[in-house]
C-alpha cells in the first residue's frame, strides 16, 4: 500500500546497515503478514548472499508452538520469550554476534566458513615479498571483507584491476596489513559508498577509485602518494580529509568530483599536480599548507572559494591554475616570481 511504500527507503537502509534482525510475534499469522514477511525474507536473502551473518537473524516467539513458525524461520536462532531467562539469552546472543562482527569488520580474521567462501570468490597469489596479493574478484557482494591473513601469509596488496567494474559492491573493509592499492583496483565500482582505508597503506595507484560512489574520504597518516586520477569522477564525494604524511597529490587525482565541498590538506604536502582539483565546482573550503612547493596547471579550475592564500614557498603560479574560480581576493607571497597565463581568468578580483 501507499503508506507502506513511504517507509521503504528507511526499511532498505535498515536492512543494509543492521548487524542483527529480531523477528517477534505472539501469533503465527504475525510472522507472515505481508510487510513483516517481506522484511525477514529480504534479510534471509542477504544471509544467503553472504552479506549478513547466518546467526544474525533471531526469532522471538511467545505463547505459540515453535512448530507453527514459517519453515524459513524454524531453523533459525529462536528464543521462547515467555521463558524466565529469555532476555538474558537474547542479550548474550546479541553480544556474541556484535563481538564477532567487530572482529570480522577489523579483518583480523574470518571464520572458517567465510574463509572458504572468500577463496571461492577471489583469485590471489604469493607476491615477491612472500605476502599475498588479492588479484581478482570473481563474485562480489554488497559488503566485502578482505582478511589480514590467508593460509598464514599476510595480505599486503590489492592488485591491478582487482575489483574493476564490480557494480554490486557498496562497502569494502581492508585490513591494516594492506600497504598498496594498485592501479584501477576499484575503478568503476559505481555503487561503492564506503571503504575503510587501512592504516598501513602507503600508496594509492592511478585511477584506483575512479568513478566510485564514495561520499567521505579519510586517509591515514601512512599514505604518501595519491596517484593520477585516483579519485577522479567520484560524483558523490563531499569531504576529503588528507592526513599528515601525504607529500603528493598527482594529476587529476580529484578532477570532476562535482559534489566535493571541503578538502583538508596536511602540512607535509609538497605538490598539487596539474588538474588535481579541476572542475570541483562546489569546492568552497581549502587551506593551502606552508609546506607546498608547487601548484600545477589548472589545479583548481572552476572552484567555488572566494579567497585563497598562496603559501610563501610558491615561486610560480602556473597556467590556468585558478581559471574560472569565484575569487574576489587573493593573498600572494613576497617571493612569488611569475604568474602564468590565465592563472586567474574569469575571477572576480578587481
Amino acid at each position: 500500500d501507499k503508506v507502506g511504500e513511504q517507509y521503504e527507503p528507511y526499511i532498505y537502509n535498515a536492512l543494509n546497515t543492521s548487524k542483527i534482525m529480531i523477528v517477534f510475534g505472539e501469533k503465527p499469522e504475525y510472522f507472515v503478514s505481508p510487510w513483516i514477511r517481506n522484511e525477514w525474507t529480504r534479510y534471509i536473502k542477504k544471509i544467503e548472499r553472504n552479506e549478513k551473518r547466518k546467526d544474525s537473524l533471531i526469532v522471538l516467539y511467545k505463547n505459540i508452538n515453535p512448530g507453527d513458525l514459517p519453515m524459513a524461520l524454524a531453523n533459525r536462532q529462536s528464543i521462547d520469550y515467555s521463558s524466565f531467562d529469555a532476555s538474558t539469552r537474547l542479550l548474550k546472543h546479541i553480544e556474541k554476534v556484535i563481538e564477532e562482527s567487530k572482529k570480522e569488520d577489523s579483518n583480523l580474521t574470518l571464520s572458517p566458513d567465510k574463509m572458504q567462501e572468500f577463496k571461492k570468490d577471489f583469485d590471489y597469489f604469493e607476491n615477491e615479498l612472500g605476502k599475498i596479493t588479492i588479484e581478482r574478484c570473481k563474485n562480489s557482494h554488497e559488503r566485502v571483507f578482505i582478511p589480514r591473513e590467508i593460509d598464514g601469509k599476510i595480505v599486503s596488496r590489492i592488485g591491478k584491476e582487482c575489483f574493476i567494474g564490480q557494480s554490486k559492491i557498496k562497502q569494502i573493509n581492508l585490513p591494516d596489513s594492506i600497504t598498496e592499492i594498485e592501479d584501477l583496483a576499484f575503478s568503476n565500482c559505481q555503487s561503492l559508498e564506503k571503504i575503510h582505508i587501512p592504516n598501513g597503506l602507503t600508496e594509492i595507484g592511478e585511477e584506483a577509485f575512479y568513478n566510485t560512489g564514495i561520499v567521505n574520504l579519510t586517509l591515514p597518516k601512512s599514505v604518501k602518494v595519491i596517484g593520477d586520477s585516483a579519485f577522479c569522477h567520484c560524483r558523490n564525494l563531499k569531504i576529503a580529509e588528507l592526513s599528515s604524511g601525504l607529500t603528493s597529490i598527482r594529476e587529476r587525482a580529484f578532477q570532476d568530483c562535482k559534489e566535493l565541498e571541503r578538502v583538508i590538506l596536511p602540512d607535509t604536502l609538497v605538490e598539487i599536480a596539474n588538474h588535481a582539483f579541476c572542475n570541483c565546482h562546489f569546492l568552497n573550503h581549502i587551506a593551502l599548507p606552508d609546506s607546498l612547493l608547487r601548484i600545477g596547471e589548472h589545479a583548481f579550475v572552476g572552484a567555488a572559494f572566494d579567497h585563497i592564500t598562496i603559501p610563501s614557498k610558491i615561486k610560480h603560479i602556473e597556467w590556468g591554475t585558478f581559471d574560472y574560480c569565484r575569487l574576489s581576493s587573493i593573498s600572494l607571497p613576497d617571493g612569488l616570481e611569475t604568474i602564468g597565463n590565465d592563472a586567474f581568468r574569469f575571477s572576480e578580483i578587481e
